[in-house]
């Protein structure tokens, strides 16, 4: 980019990412750039209507020529991710014996996990909402982020993240994920710092009617129970909530205050549950 280009304005960025939902709009891939249809150096101005989202190989490859134009353009109008319903899977890159999760203040470290064992830095009922496992020699990690209609946003299953693109906004750049559910609402900032560390520090969140939110330094289980600053090591549960398998919580909260909840077949059958203390279902 030229040094007299100014820098696209963040409204037009979210503009685009919402058509473009949320990720290239060929394969879905959520690591994208932003990319003018018609050059900058023709047009000389930013405007949402000539951006597209394209992932690092596609945007190589209409630079090229090698992808024309004109499927680009068929693209933007009809993105990837908006036919699928989701983004494209995308694989994060854990992968040490050791890990560490920090989840609004509170730090769970294993320093290392032997085969076949898991820990659960968060945990509602039998859904680890947080969870580290090492299988065949390998770190897995395992984010699931529910709203309040007990709808799963974001999973994590083993690695690989695929988000909802029916939200308000997705934003992946750098390490950090930040979904929001309306200009200034988050439902989740997560930053991924592999190979073996996950932050969350903010959110609105559910599982089951029982409602989190996560600050930078706290996470208030509501209607008003704060749990902050903790550091626990080797723990199979870290913030265990509501009906859990006893496995040994840091921090047992036996009986949430719950809103009304629905389970719904096509979530429920997607999530991945603690069943013992080495396996899961």
């Amino acid at each position: 980019m030229s040094e007299d280009r100014p820098a696209i304005s963040e409204p037009i960025k979210r503009e685009v990412r919402q058509r473009c939902a949320f990720g290239c709009v060929i394969c879905g891939l959520p690591l994208y750039e932003y990319d003018h249809l018609v050059p900058y150096s023709e047009v000389g101005a930013h405007h949402a209507a000539n951006l597209v989202l394209l992932c690092d190989k596609h945007h190589r490859e209409k630079t090229s020529g090698l992808l024309p134009i004109q499927q680009v353009t068929a693209a933007s109008a009809n993105p990837a991710n908006a036919r699928a319903g989701q983004s494209a899977a995308y694989q994060l890159h854990y992968a040490d014996r050791e890990c560490e999760a920090d989840i609004a203040s509170n730090v769970y470290v294993w320093p290392e996990l032997a085969e076949g064992v898991m820990t659960a830095p968060l945990v509602v009922d039998d859904t680890p909402l947080v969870l580290f496992r090492m299988q065949d020699g390998h770190l897995l990690l395992t984010v699931q982020l529910f709203d309040e209609n007990n709808e799963m946003l974001v999973q994590i299953l083993d690695n690989e993240l695929v988000y909802s693109v029916d939200q308000w906004d997705v934003q992946f750049e750098g390490l950090e994920l930040t979904v929001r559910a309306a200009h200034r609402e988050i439902f989740v900032r997560m930053k991924f710092k592999p190979p073996s560390r996950v932050e969350i520090d903010r959110g609105h969140i559910w599982r089951n009617g029982v409602e989190m939110e996560l600050w930078p330094d706290r996470l208030v289980l509501r209607p008003g129970m704060t749990i902050s600053t903790n550091h626990g090591v080797r723990c199979p549960l870290g913030i265990a909530i509501g009906d859990h398998p006893k496995i040994g919580g840091m921090f047992s909260f036996g009986s949430p205050m719950r809103a009304d909840h629905t389970a719904y077949a096509s979530t429920e059958q997607r999530v991945l549950r603690i069943a013992a203390p080495t396996s899961l279902s």
